[in-house]
């Protein structure tokens, strides 16, 4: 859903980019065929130097004047300049007045006008729109300038026939076109003023050092050299296209005719590109694809062009210019400029101006002066065709090295997105004092070790455990006057943390014979409980992690039995693993592991396409064991990559922010090799989950089985891990909605499986705290939820309430370690 802000802004520019269509097309239809007929393809080397020192200059009053005045102000007062320059044009050219100047001055000026309203229209959308919304919208917000240029350029011919319409009208349409464009980029840019503060507004003694810092930048470098080097393409394909067209045409009419009809043809091309193509480009294949796409488009027609004179047959050259000149445009505003102004996003809002004026202002017209030496020095070959078969190679040169250059910014894009996250990194305040509390707890330990020995009899720290269930009892208890725990004060209280920190400790440290004798002792005590014990619970499945992952035999493969049978194992065994950042693993095992979770995500999303509405409490619940399952996904891929990127990765998507979301799935893009994109970014990028499953469907094939037969797949699933809360829940909903005899024996049979001999029914005070809709609706994972909602939704917590609070806290951190608590 768009914004009612997104949505005015997205209007705005759309009619913007309308405005600038109809500027540029009609003012180079009226300069470019009267520039060859009247001074001839010789003169455009000075015309690309002159437009290069105006752009230039240009650009430099404009960085001064928009730190001094803001955006909005500075480039409405350049845009009347531009469309008071264009009037001027006008009439000079109708007063018949030094036209061979004019005519040349308004060649060169029709450059410093497109690269300076290129510049001031894809800055909107970086200061407008966040990472999102400009993957989003930067293919539709220049759809406008296709349209109108489409419209400009295929009704010249017909305007031309007309009587009345001389050539000058072509200059009043532009000036009325950039006169919009002054209006509407003031409307526009008003909107992002307060996303700057005065400090980034205003000139200051730091300007030029930041100025400097930012030239030594690799990053920054990287994208100027490939702005500068588009620009040097497009200049030589535009010469290319000039001297073949001017050597096999002479009328100025017939030129203003080819030349609208291939310019019409680019922008229908680039129209259909940015409305099917650049929008998926970007979000499918990434940014070099993007990047690359105008690289090979163009080196393919050079190629061919080259060919043509091994083969001899020279008329191809015509095609050529013509083909290279519609690729170039039209891939290059589809969907290189749109990616270029998608790499500004990895820069801060504060910085993104400055990088702007210099890539985009500075590096086009640096571009347009290199151009023009390389075209100048072409002036002493009077062989045409030596001359364009040496064009062809030049462009086949600049675009080899472009590829280069576009391949390290890949790299160093990926660099500064890690960057961000790791300026984003969230406080770690409190791991000083928990470093602090570990160390005294491992000292303790070591002084009373003998307590955590294995014996014959029963282990010491059931006394303990039996302690924290009594504290749980009454914590649990709907009735607050009939808690009646002993141990009240505040000294009795803090021994039961410390103790429960010891315990934690020794756990760690636990032999797998100790292990084992442990789970028999909770297996014991569990079935002596009236009620599930969530406490008990966690210390079992603390205890089922270590015995697991301490096995000399482990691997996920041979495990599985194992990891199934226990709730929540396989998602804490993961999350253990990580946090030892093992990464041993043999390609195999990873793809078979990533393969499980992938599988196991898929069929919960099925369970929900299939369950659809028909029950509120089972569909949160699904939903947030899928995320938990998307979650057990990213930390399967650091087995196999950086894990600290991959933590700061699923710390980000997890936070709800949804540029540090957009940032950090586009750094995860580009460190997964092809078969692992097949399979994840599907999952993080689609919102909606019929998508996800047809992207997958060839891998991970999930069969459609309607309300009745999905609930009996759920609560009787033995090949994905289905937790008993959902069990529960889903064998309530299938005796509500489908109590047929059959169904009644299912239920009655999986009931005592599933609960194991305890209360049939969920726990009253879970079942109440289900019904809420607004913790239900902000739901991390259903582990967080089983485990920490009930101990942390206390109104006016007493001394008791926090101590139970915080020991579960430090049970659930230590079950779930990369598990992130407010």
């Amino acid at each position: 859903m768009v914004s009612t802000k997104s949505r005015y802004f997205l209007v705005g520019m759309i009619l913007l980019s309308l405005a600038l269509g109809i500027f540029i097309s009609y003012f180079f239809v009226f300069v470019n065929a009267l520039f060859i007929s009247e001074i001839g393809t010789t003169k455009l080397p000075l015309a690309y130097l002159l437009s290069g020192i105006g752009g230039l200059i240009i650009t430099y009053l404009f960085n001064f004047y928009e730190r001094k005045w803001g955006f909005a102000k500075a480039s409405t007062f350049f845009g009347l300049i531009f469309a008071l320059v264009m009037f001027i044009i006008w009439y000079l050219y109708v007063q018949g007045s030094f036209l061979y100047v004019i005519i040349f001055f308004a060649y060169a000026w029709f450059w410093v006008a497109t690269n300076f309203t290129s510049l001031v229209f894809w800055k909107l959308p970086s200061n407008i729109f966040n990472l999102e919304e400009n993957k989003k919208y930067n293919g539709i917000i220049s759809s406008g300038e296709g349209i109108s240029a489409i419209i400009s350029y295929l009704s010249v011919p017909a305007l031309l026939t007309l009587d009345f319409f001389t050539r000058d009208k072509f200059l009043l349409i532009s000036f009325l076109g950039i006169l919009g464009f002054s209006a509407i980029t003031f409307f526009l840019g008003r909107g992002i003023v307060a996303k700057k503060s005065a400090s980034v507004l205003t000139e200051s003694p730091s300007s030029k050092g930041n100025s400097k810092q930012l030239l030594r930048e690799p990053y920054f470098q990287l994208i100027f050299l490939s702005v500068l080097l588009s620009v040097v393409i497009q200049f030589v394909i535009d010469f290319s296209l000039m001297e073949v067209s001017a050597n096999q045409m002479s009328d100025p009419l017939v030129l203003a005719k080819y030349f609208s009809f291939i310019f019409g043809g680019m922008r229908v091309l680039e129209l259909l590109l940015k409305s099917f193509v650049s929008k998926y480009l970007i979000k499918e294949y990434g940014v070099f694809i993007s990047l690359s796409s105008l690289i090979f488009a163009l080196g393919f027609v050079t190629l061919i062009g080259i060919s043509s004179y091994f083969i001899g047959y020279l008329g191809l050259l015509l095609i050529v210019a013509s083909l290279s000149k519609v690729f170039e445009r039209s891939l290059y505003r589809s969907i290189y400029a749109p990616t270029i102004n998608l790499l500004y996003q990895a820069y801060p809002m504060a910085k993104r101006a400055l990088t702007q004026n210099f890539a985009d202002g500075f590096g086009k017209t640096i571009g347009q002066l290199i151009a023009a030496v390389i075209i100048l020095s072409l002036g002493v070959v009077d062989d045409f065709l030596i001359k364009v078969f040496i064009l062809l190679l030049v462009v086949l040169l600049v675009l080899t090295v472009w590829l280069f250059v576009s391949r390290k910014l890949i790299v160093h894009y990926k660099l500064e997105l890690g960057r961000i996250l790791h300026s984003m990194e969230l406080s770690t305040s409190g791991s000083t004092e928990k470093n602090n509390l570990t160390s005294k707890v491992d000292n303790e330990l070591e002084e009373s070790a003998p307590i955590f020995q294995e014996s014959d009899s029963n282990f010491p720290y059931l006394d303990l455990i039996h302690e924290l269930l009594i504290l749980e009892k009454n914590i649990l208890m709907n009735d607050p006057a009939k808690k009646s725990y002993p141990l009240t004060d505040d000294k009795s209280l803090s021994k039961l943390i410390y103790s429960t920190d010891m315990l934690l400790t020794a756990i760690s440290t636990f032999r797998t014979s100790q292990l084992q004798k442990m789970i028999d002792q909770l297996y014991v005590l569990k079935k002596k409980q009236e009620h599930s014990s969530r406490l008990l619970d966690l210390i079992h499945l603390l205890a089922e992690t270590q015995l697991v992952q301490g096995s000399k035999k482990f691997n996920f493969f041979n495990s599985q039995r194992k990891l199934k049978s226990v709730d929540f194992l396989s998602t804490t065994v993961i999350q253990h693993l990580v946090k030892r950042q093992l990464q041993d693993f043999d390609r195999q095992e990873y793809f078979y592991l990533l393969e499980e979770r992938i599988h196991h995500y898929t069929y919960l999303l099925n369970c929900k396409r299939d369950l659809g509405k028909s029950n509120s409490i089972l569909e949160k619940l699904i939903v947030a064991e899928s995320k938990s399952a998307k979650n057990d996904i990213l930390f399967c891929l650091s087995f196999k990559h950086d894990p600290v990127t991959l933590n700061q990765i699923v710390t980000r998507i997890n936070q709800g922010d949804k540029t540090q979301e957009l940032i950090s799935l586009e750094l995860l893009e580009l460190i997964l090799e092809e078969q692992e994109k097949k399979w994840i970014l599907p999952i993080f990028k689609e919102n909606q989950p019929e998508k996800i499953l047809k992207k997958l469907e060839s891998d991970f094939p999930q069969v459609l089985l309607g309300h009745e037969k999905r609930l009996l797949s759920i609560v009787s699933s033995t090949t994905v891990a289905i937790p008993k809360l959902i069990k529960k829940q889903a064998l309530k909903t299938l005796k509500e909605s489908h109590p047929s005899p059959q169904n009644l024996e299912v239920i009655k049979y999986l009931k005592v499986e599933i609960n194991a001999g305890q209360e049939e029914n969920l726990d009253t005070l879970y079942d109440q705290q289900l019904q809420g809709h607004e913790y239900l609706e902000e739901m991390n994972s259903l582990h967080h939820f089983y485990w920490m909602n009930p101990s942390l939704k206390s109104i006016n917590p007493s001394a008791i309430d926090k101590t139970y609070q915080e020991i579960m806290r430090k049970l659930f951190l230590a079950v779930f370690p990369m598990e992130k608590l407010n």
